[in-house]
């Protein structure tokens, strides 16, 4: 597999954070870098050179994101190098949940694996998880989607992604449903993750789109998210602290108490957070779990009020 040079990446980084500081004039403001490769631990030896490389070139992000699968954050090691990496949260794609799915699919990386481990090993060593799962499969049933939603709320989970089964072109699935005449449509721009553009052997398209609603709706509509994100605060043990860079980030994000109005139940749900923020245990990236909260309720109630496409 090929990863860019160290010497590339703290070029590459350098760069991000000369410009970011030319545009962004505030006292304590950091960039986030995002490390955007597919699995950037799938060569762990790589990746623990690059991490010396910018430890001994003081280039180490403040911040950073990477993705990764399962079967790399069960390596030793990897967790640890990710954290030098002041990595705070980690994309892993699920996909499903479902055994039966995932054999049918040869996707064997992530069967039997021990998910709520992996997530907290995570939290414990400071990171979090977002998480993604694909819905639409065929051979899925409702007993599938009830599942991811346990799971979610089991596992405390407030970042997630969940995609409907889109078949890209010049994929092998966008060949298979082109071979059986099960392309719904050729309008690209439905192609977002968010629209059912195939035809399913288990479920019309209706009925698709509504259970990814449904997942949205009871794992991240706004009750449900406080009650995950106060069990994961708990559950993530970061040093990452400072008061000064919350306290910005809370006046600089356009009065999240005040966008709260726009929601049901939103002012509560922001309210119950002050404590936090008065014992001065709020940090950062706390922060901005909870005011991307009010950012989900508005996904949710416009995707709601969408009419998906026939």
């Amino acid at each position: 597999v090929r990863i860019k040079s160290p010497d590339r990446i703290y070029e590459d980084i350098k760069a991000v954070k000369e410009n970011f500081k030319r545009r962004i004039k505030t006292r304590t403001d950091k960039p986030v870098i995002v490390f955007n490769d597919d699995n950037i631990a799938v060569n762990s030896e790589k990746l623990g050179l690059i991490t010396r490389h910018l430890e001994d070139r003081d280039m180490v992000p403040d911040y950073s994101l990477c993705e990764t699968s399962i079967d790399r954050i069960k390596e030793p090691g990897v967790v640890g190098i990710l954290k030098r990496l002041n990595c705070i949260k980690v994309f892993v794609g699920f996909e499903s949940l479902s055994t039966r799915i995932l054999s049918l699919q040869n996707k064997n990386i992530n069967l039997h694996k021990d998910y709520s481990g992996v997530i907290k090993n995570l939290r414990q060593n400071g990171m979090d998880i977002i998480a993604s799962f694909i819905i639409g499969n065929d051979k899925e049933t409702d007993n599938d989607m009830k599942n991811i939603i346990g799971f979610i709320n089991e596992n405390h989970i407030t970042n997630l992604l969940l995609n409907i089964l889109t078949p890209y072109p010049g994929t092998g699935i966008c060949d298979e449903f082109e071979k059986h005449g099960r392309i719904a449509t050729k309008d690209w721009s439905q192609y977002d993750i968010k629209n059912v553009v195939f035809n399913s052997e288990s479920a019309d398209k209706d009925e698709i789109r509504q259970s990814w609603i449904n997942i949205y709706d009871r794992t991240l509509g706004i009750e449900q998210y406080r009650k995950n994100l106060i069990s994961k605060f708990k559950e993530i043990e970061n040093s990452m602290i400072s008061f000064n860079e919350t306290l910005d980030m809370i006046l600089s994000s356009f009065l999240p108490l005040i966008r709260s109005l726009n929601y049901k139940k939103g002012f509560s749900y922001m309210s119950s957070f002050l404590p936090l923020l008065i014992s001065r245990k709020l940090d950062i990236v706390k922060a901005y779990d909870i005011i991307q909260g009010l950012d989900t309720q508005h996904f949710i109630k416009s995707e709601k009020g969408r009419t998906p496409i026939r």
